[in-house]
């Protein structure tokens, strides 16, 4: 697939998504503001969640691109922390996680977004949980999957977001696997301020993704429709740069640098409605503080 293809794609699931389900869009969002403004929230309305962060996402990446706002990077913002409350804080055991679906093949992706957009506080809640679906499926004989490339990331990246040393439980998980070329020389490179390698590398990165985008198979990292359009492994590494204090302006490729507003915000800010969701959520399910998004 071309980077080209993958944007005509994205236009049409959102002209799709306005045209036949924007009655359905307003009021699943309606709902949910009712579910925790009104303390009535069940785990099993966990699959409205989810839904209702994936059309968000979709809509806000394409204007994030398209016509960057701070309306659009909120809405987005607003999106990653919608999926951290579905997968990571309301479903409060294992076995709880399995009966929604929760799986480690997902929540790959959505650690990564957490990672980009949200606090290292949701981030650790958010690892605790991805851990405990990683080892139930374990538990259960199940294939641990992406262990050369989206895994080791979110095990990497989230050591380096929060200051933790988790890697030195990614040996239970891929054993000797070693990390995928693509992200590893990235990752080599995250300090860098050689501009020429790390747009090869860039490069690279994007050529795995398109290669890996097509519905076939979940054996491909990005075969599910959001993940697809949204490079989110990329993002995770590029924002950890901004934080870092190392520009990303230089960046070429053309799928990654209509992200660049939105990468490079100084903190991502989410909008009064999902602010209050998530001091809801803290209150009753986490019972800390809420700390600023990153």
């Amino acid at each position: 697939m071309t980077i080209e293809t993958l944007f005509k794609n994205l236009k049409k699931a959102v002209a799709y998504q306005e045209r036949e389900n924007s009655s359905f869009y307003e009021e699943l969002g309606k709902r949910i503001k009712g579910y925790f403004l009104n303390q009535t929230y069940h785990s099993c309305y966990s699959t409205e969640l989810i839904c209702y962060a994936e059309m968000t996402m979709i809509k806000s990446y394409l204007t994030c691109i398209t016509k960057p706002s701070k309306e659009s990077f909120i809405s987005l913002a607003d999106a990653f922390l919608y999926d951290f409350m579905a997968f990571s804080v309301i479903p409060k055991d294992k076995g709880e996680k399995a009966r929604l679906g929760i799986i480690s093949i997902d929540m790959c992706h959505y650690m990564l977004g957490i990672l980009t957009c949200l606090s290292p506080q949701d981030a650790k809640i958010a690892f605790e949980s991805f851990l405990d679906v990683i080892d139930y499926e374990i538990e259960k004989g199940k294939k641990v999957h992406y262990r050369n490339t989206l895994l080791p990331e979110v095990f990497i990246l989230y050591d380096l977001f929060t200051d933790n040393n988790s890697s030195a439980l990614l040996n239970k998980y891929i054993g000797d696997t070693p990390m995928h070329s693509v992200y590893k020389n990235f990752l080599q490179l995250i300090d860098s301020d050689d501009e020429n390698s790390i747009n090869l590398a860039i490069d690279e990165m994007v050529d795995y993704h398109l290669m890996q985008c097509r519905n076939d198979t979940f054996e491909r990292e990005f075969y599910s429709r959001v993940w697809r359009f949204i490079p989110v492994e990329i993002w995770a590494f590029l924002r950890l740069r901004v934080i870092r204090g190392k520009t990303i302006s230089f960046v070429k490729n053309k799928m990654i640098k209509k992200s660049l507003p939105f990468l490079m915000q100084e903190k991502y800010e989410l909008s009064q409605t999902a602010q209050s969701l998530k001091e809801v959520i803290y209150k009753n399910y986490v019972s800390n503080k809420v700390e600023e998004t990153a």
